[in-house]
């Protein structure tokens, strides 16, 4: 738990920093209704792009983040590509990952590693080759070029051709098509989701409260004695957060840091609501006279909020509460914390 707090940390120090910097070691931006890479140009670092076309057709050497109605990879990234839009074909190489998005996605080169696809339609042709796994969420999947590891594949209508050799496992799990299929999978879904959810909470909880027990007493402590400053900062928090992401992904500059935030939001907004769990523990367990310990303490208001959260009418409010309450903890623990460091400094 504390090797993540350090690592997004230091990736929140390593974005401002190359936002900031000079333009030999700042990452290249084009905003245009078409963006290209031409065939001899090579761009040495992560290449982020939007346009209504998107053409890269020569070389990054780093990742590639792509936004746009069409999509085309013709040349080599020496990195990840990660990809939203309408169409994106990828007729070059890419020596790691791919995580793309869009209605209609068309593969045709090389993948050296893992491609992770959600889209309406799924070409992997002939021509294309994919050395690691594929994991694809659509409506139609056709799989023509050889595939080196697993495919674990939710899809509507699945086609396979003759050269579409997978070499680890085949998981196909199609998509229901009547109301009644849909309705009992759903629940299923929503079912195991919230038993994964409780579970995945108790574990970081516990973890949360044993690695960081002085950050945890202080922000419940706040909680306790300002619980209106702590909702208001908690309200505002959640509110302007993704007005401060959109404002940073329109500007140039702030592209790279939305990226980092975009993520990093979602993760505090997880961690938040451990304090308020906590809190609710400690005000149910107050009259135990003897010392309890703060595993003990967490566990009790997350069963105890649990519980509350099965009543139907009631569980938004609940939900709502324990997250704006806990991010605004949250925010003022860590200004308090952030502050104190600067002193001693």
């Amino acid at each position: 738990m504390r090797k993540i707090a350090v690592v997004s940390l230091f990736s929140i120090f390593l974005l401002a920093s190359v936002t900031f910097a000079q333009e030999n070691s700042r990452p290249d931006f084009k905003e245009t209704n078409i963006t290209t890479v031409a065939p001899d140009q090579v761009i040495d670092g992560d290449f982020f792009a939007r346009g209504e076309i998107v053409e890269i057709a020569g070389t990054i050497n780093g990742d590639l983040y792509a936004a746009g109605e069409r999509i085309v990879v013709n040349g080599t990234v020496n990195g990840d590509v990660l990809a939203a839009g309408g169409i994106i074909q990828i007729n070059g190489e890419v020596l790691q990952n791919i995580r793309v998005a869009g209605g209609e996605v068309l593969i045709n080169g090389t993948i050296g590693r893992n491609a992770t696809v959600i889209s309406g339609d799924l070409s992997i042709n002939p021509n294309a080759h994919l050395k690691g796994n594929l994991v694809a969420v659509g409506g139609n999947t056709l799989l023509g070029g050889p595939i080196d590891g697993d495919a674990h594949l939710i899809t509507g209508k699945m086609y396979r051709g003759p050269q579409a050799i997978i070499y680890g496992k085949l998981d196909e799990v199609a998509m229901p098509l009547n109301t009644g299929e849909i309705n009992a999978g759903l629940k299923a879904v929503l079912t195991f989701l919230a038993i994964l959810s409780f579970i995945s909470l108790l574990i970081t909880g516990l973890l949360f409260v044993h690695f960081f027990p002085n950050f945890n007493r202080r922000a419940t402590q706040i909680l306790q004695k300002t619980p209106l400053k702590t909702f208001f900062v908690g309200l505002i928090t959640l509110i302007a957060m993704p007005f401060i992401i959109i404002a940073l992904f329109v500007s140039l500059v702030g592209l790279p840091l939305g990226f980092i935030v975009s993520v990093l939001f979602p993760v505090l907004l997880y961690f938040a609501p451990i304090v308020s769990l906590y809190c609710v523990g400690k005000l149910l367990l107050s009259k135990t006279k003897k010392k309890l310990h703060d595993g003990l303490i967490f566990v009790t208001g997350l069963v105890c909020v649990t519980l509350v959260m099965i009543l139907p009418f009631i569980s938004f409010f609940v939900f709502f509460f324990v997250v704006v309450f806990g991010l605004g903890a949250f925010v003022i623990a860590s200004k308090e914390l952030y502050q104190t460091v600067e002193r001693k400094k």
